[in-house]
């Protein structure tokens, strides 16, 4: 039985801090923390290094992610976790070219959530109104059609 995922992005500064807010809030038996690959935004807090309007959208929306600090992913964050979700297919092959034991537990939200368009790019190339839809329409795919059992 799924019990922790991780989301993982490349600085853990919105999409999978996005992802682990809204997972967290829609799931109550399975907990979710997040990590970014590159150490670019490590330590600093989200507010610190996203764009005030994108901040400001989020907060209309009730989210609240602006005083959390950045993390990077460690191989102790991929061991614990019994699914991790990646953003881009690029960052699944990373993960599994660096953790390969953990090859079997790494999936593309997108597509695991099995949404239209799979691949969930970061803000400066799509709007943060898309990306923030793309992951709550992930997430809420995840529970209506229960796909975290498939993982069991």
């Amino acid at each position: 039985m799924i019990k922790k995922v991780l989301f993982v992005c490349t600085g853990n500064a919105y999409r999978s801090q996005i992802a682990e807010y809204l997972f967290n809030k829609t799931f109550k038996n399975v907990s979710a923390t997040s990590a970014g690959i590159s150490s670019i935004h490590t330590g600093k807090y989200v507010e610190e290094v996203i764009r005030k309007d994108v901040l400001d959208y989020l907060e209309a929306l009730g989210v609240d992610i602006a005083h959390n600090k950045c993390k990077l992913l460690n191989e102790r964050d991929i061991e614990s976790a019994d699914a991790v979700f990646v953003m881009e297919r690029a960052q699944k092959v990373e993960l599994q070219d660096r953790f390969p034991k953990a090859k079997a537990k790494v999936f593309v939200l997108g597509e695991f959530a099995n949404i239209r368009e799979t691949e969930i790019y970061d803000v400066p190339l799509r709007p943060a109104n898309e990306t923030f839809e793309q992951i709550r329409e992930s997430i809420e795919n995840i529970k209506k059609k229960n796909l975290l059992k498939s993982l069991s």
